[in-house]
């Protein structure tokens, strides 16, 4: 999602800004409510029970118990797309079974109200903790983006920052460390890399590998961090380049003031410097009782640190969101 979200923003509002914050920023007052079923399905309360979240894969899920599917009337002018037939990746059947799937998670959540929700309107406070998170692909101690708030902070003791001859690939950096079994390698640029360690109880052992080297150098994670804060250029991924030559460069950079939002829209963009509400969650270990409306459970809700270690989830205990 966070690709079309980009693209969206690229064509229809401006250039993408290189700042990640200006990008949320500009993101948020363009589209002011998000919600990624990817995101949704790969957390609690859903990860236990769906194993796959691909589109195609999370909509035949979904079709199956404990889940109810609810009935879709479609319009006499348009009766091309229904359950029984799939016709994945044409958009407009991406896009219906996308907000099926979106409504059958959001009546499942009901289920957890004491007495229970048969339907959750898209405004409750039971589907806030996924407002505005998108997940985040192939990033393994960030699970989302936070486009209106603080992202989570791995710790990333296990990971270590790599420099190395241009000439060394992929090969040579798991050769260097094959004493420590498995390893994930993140290039930088064609001198850096950082190396993930299965155990942060190898860095140590680790760098004293490279005290008498000469071709490579090893920093810990916390070092490179302070490292960087030093150096006035900091570097960049590789491939990633920002020049005024490419078509992107050449539309004008609106800034985030410069937004304008359809008055039909109830959210307006007036927070411009990225602040917003706590978002809140009503998944407690106390159930929610006949009397407490959504408004009332979100309340309730308590919002703690925003770190978040490798493999915990945000929706099991909101208190350390």
């Amino acid at each position: 999602m966070l690709l079309d979200v980009m693209h969206s923003v690229h064509q229809f509002g401006s250039a993408l800004p290189e700042d990640l914050n200006e990008f949320k920023e500009l993101t948020n007052c363009m589209f002011p409510r998000l919600l990624d079923t990817k995101l949704m399905s790969s957390n609690h309360p859903f990860k236990e029970i769906i194993q796959f979240t691909q589109l195609g894969d999370l909509h035949r899920r979904l079709m199956e118990s404990p889940f109810k599917v609810p009935t879709i009337e479609s319009s006499e002018d348009f009766p091309a797309y229904n359950t029984a037939t799939e016709q994945l990746h044409e958009a407009g059947y991406d896009a219906y079974i996308t907000g099926l799937s979106f409504i059958t998670m959001a009546n499942y959540l009901g289920t957890f109200m004491h007495p229970a929700k048969q339907h959750v309107a898209a405004q409750s406070a039971l589907i806030e903790p996924f407002v505005n998170k998108l997940f985040l692909m192939r990033i393994i101690d960030i699970p989302y983006l936070n486009l209106t708030g603080p992202d989570p902070k791995p710790k990333r003791d296990n990971v270590l920052h790599v420099t190395f001859p241009k000439e060394w690939k992929t090969s040579d950096l798991h050769q260097l460390f094959s004493a420590f079994g498995g390893i994930q390698v993140s290039w930088i640029d064609s001198t850096s890399a950082f190396v993930v360690l299965s155990k942060k109880e190898q860095v140590p052992i680790a760098k004293n590998m490279c005290q008498d080297a000469e071709t490579y150098q090893i920093r810990t994670y916390s070092e490179y961090c302070r490292w960087c804060a030093c150096t006035p250029t900091l570097p960049k991924h590789k491939g990633a380049t920002f020049s005024e030559n490419k078509p992107w460069g050449k539309k004008r950079k609106h800034s985030v003031m410069e937004c304008k939002i359809n008055q039909s829209v109830a959210h307006q963009c007036v927070n411009w410097n990225g602040e917003s509400e706590p978002s809140t969650s009503p998944f407690q270990p106390k159930p929610l009782t006949v009397s407490e409306s959504d408004e009332e459970a979100n309340k309730k809700a308590k919002v703690g640190s925003d770190s978040v270690e490798k493999g915990s989830d945000l929706f099991e205990v909101p208190e350390n969101w």
